[in-house]
């Protein structure tokens, strides 16, 4: 259960110049938002601390001095405080990124990217045990249904029926590494003016939008570990 949202302390460093209109922007953090259905609370942008916040665990987005009553999400003050510190390192310039990431196939469709219904079973996951005639589970699909099949029409999940997904690539930027996805993400949505890498910490950012430049964000990002 969140703590009751205290209010945060406004900071010269946090507090930018904000143009805002009568709707909170909040399609603009929704990029930012999980997708992961097991964190409700993070699926769409939420307002704590005068902020309002879109956050995927890994990457956080926040517009600052943004009234209303807060929500019931994990309390982010101590994230807060934690881009704060990380504002007042040193910035580093944010590389060049590779225009090609990283993949390799896909585990789920064995990088096949689609699937068809299992012609052992005829799609129903069961078949019949050919000395007692018993039901058993189909050991071609192992009771799944469908087998991974180039020329299927269902298409996989988990990579979007292309067969491959991307798989992090450490950058590093100062004294931190940081995944490529994420950056590319960053870089896709933001126009980010100062970078500062924070160690093993979350590092800390400052920007504003490109799908709208008047409004202004904080923001950090998790380093990784390079593998």
């Amino acid at each position: 259960m969140a703590r009751e949202a205290q209010q945060a302390p406004h900071s010269p460093s946090l507090i930018l110049n904000l143009a805002f209109t009568d709707q909170m922007p909040t399609e603009l953090l929704q990029p930012f938002c999980s997708t992961d259905t097991a964190r409700p609370t993070l699926l769409r942008p939420f307002l704590q601390h005068e902020h309002l916040i879109g956050t995927d665990g890994r990457i956080f987005i926040a517009i600052p001095g943004t009234d209303g009553q807060p929500a019931l999400a994990p309390d982010i003050y101590p994230v807060l405080l934690s881009i704060r510190a990380a504002l007042e390192k040193p910035r580093a310039p944010l590389p060049t990124l590779p225009e090609e990431g990283l993949t390799v196939p896909c585990k789920h469709c064995d990088g096949k990217g689609h699937f068809k219904p299992c012609p052992e079973c005829d799609g129903k996951g069961v078949t019949k045990c050919c000395e007692c005639e018993q039901e058993r589970t189909c050991p071609e699909c192992k009771g799944e249904c469908v087998v991974a099949d180039a020329s299927g029409k269902e298409p996989c999940d988990h990579c979007e029926g292309k067969g491959s997904r991307l798989v992090a690539t450490a950058i590093p930027i100062g004294d931190s590494q940081y995944s490529d996805i994420l950056l590319k993400k960053l870089v896709e949505h933001l126009e980010i003016q100062s970078f500062h890498p924070n160690g093993p910490y979350v590092s800390g950012f400052v920007g504003h939008f490109r799908a709208n430049p008047h409004v202004t964000f904080i923001g950090g990002l998790m380093p990784i570990r390079a593998s």
